[in-house]
């Protein structure tokens, strides 16, 4: 449960098991040091089942998972000349190696290691050596010095390259984004398959297109046109997913209550537009209005500018009847220009002027506003 929980958080899984697997009715088990196998009948519940292992890791989505096998070995329940772990089925996104082909025995060895754990071990450490390099290395050598009657073989089902040993240029060398065609002609490659190596560890369309270029017929053309297309598709949907983002930031309302010098305000704002009510006065306060508003911004970002429109009631100076002047409140309309500026995605500072006119007068209104957007 550790071992899947930190896959669960990235990286590449590896599994390795050197011991005594069996072959039970089609299914593969690794058998425990301490496993007590009296009967085939006990091998379900004292061995550990590999399909739940490979089930474990598929399960965490990682980008990578290896599972690495040195335990083709009898079966001693078997009768005749049956033995060895039996095929792997259904394990897309894991690369397995069997220190043997399926449904073979592997030798254990004399130093410690079996021939392929032996063999592996010195191949793994190759510098710039993709992961099919590896192990096809380590199969010719284990061939060679069993005298063929054991070849290990592999389960591949994975995208993209892994090297379990970076070449050292491939650690130092970044080329500039400017300029990566011009650039990549200039490594020290000793040949093709170096050169390609290099770069499919970056891994960008610009590189695939670059390698293309210096090697028009190249072993790789068909793979780096399989990756370029990869690479788009890919680009893609990450471009929709932050499109449909947006449209769901859009379609989602925030509300916002705010206060301003001598005034307040409060709205509801969905997509383009705030819905909203507010108290806003002149800097002499001789004017006021209280009025609902709606606000709309060009833009769905939170910070912008947005042009305002209210009517509602506005108080205002008239002369009055007896001589000299008296309040009153009359319905009046609003048109306005403001900005707003949106802080760690819920403190807001909303500032910009109005021209309030009724039938008595005309007057600008200066507000600035902070407060809170949920």
């Amino acid at each position: 449960e550790q071992f899947t929980s930190r896959l669960e958080k990235g990286g590449v899984g590896l599994y390795y098991f050197a011991g005594h697997g069996i072959n039970a009715d089609g299914n593969n088990y690794l058998a425990a040091v301490d496993a007590e196998l009296l009967s085939k009948e006990d091998v379900e519940y004292e061995a550990y089942a590999l399909n739940r292992i490979i089930k474990k890791m598929q399960k965490a989505k990682n980008r990578l998972n290896i599972v690495i096998l040195d335990a083709c070995r009898n079966d001693p329940f078997a009768r005749g000349d049956a033995g060895g772990l039996a095929p792997i089925g259904d394990a897309k996104g894991i690369f397995v190696a069997y220190a043997t082909q399926a449904g073979n025995v592997a030798q254990d060895g004399t130093q410690g290691h079996g021939v392929f754990t032996k063999n592996l071990i010195k191949n793994i450490q190759i510098p710039g050596a993709p992961i099919e390099t590896v192990f096809k290395k380590t199969r010719d050598d284990v061939q060679k010095q069993t005298h063929g009657t054991q070849s290990p073989g592999v389960y591949n089902q994975i995208t993209g390259d892994f090297f379990f040993t970076f070449a050292e240029d491939m650690q130092s060398y970044t080329l500039p984004k400017q300029d990566v065609t011009a650039a990549l002609p200039t490594l020290q490659a000793s040949d093709e398959l170096e050169f390609w190596n290099y770069v499919s560890s970056k891994d960008t369309k610009a590189y695939y297109k670059a390698y293309m270029k210096k090697y028009p017929d190249g072993t790789f053309v068909e793979v780096a046109q399989e990756k370029i297309k990869q690479i788009v598709a890919e680009q893609k949907e990450k471009e929709q997913a932050a499109l449909k983002s947006a449209i769901q930031e859009r379609d989602k309302a925030h509300i916002g209550v705010g206060l301003g010098f001598i005034g307040a305000e409060i709205w509801i704002r969905k997509g383009h537009f705030d819905y909203g009510t507010g108290f806003k006065t002149t800097l002499d306060t001789e004017m006021y209005e209280l009025a609902p508003f709606v606000n709309y911004h060009p833009s769905l970002e939170k910070d912008g500018i947005y042009g305002s429109f209210s009517f509602g009631y506005q108080r205002v100076e008239v002369d009055a009847a007896g001589g000299g002047t008296e309040k009153e409140v009359i319905p009046g309309i609003g048109l306005g220009v403001g900005f707003r500026s949106v802080f760690y995605d819920f403190i807001y500072i909303d500032y910009g002027a109005k021209l309030a006119f009724n039938k008595e007068q005309t007057e600008v209104i200066f507000n600035a506003f902070s407060g809170f957007e949920f």
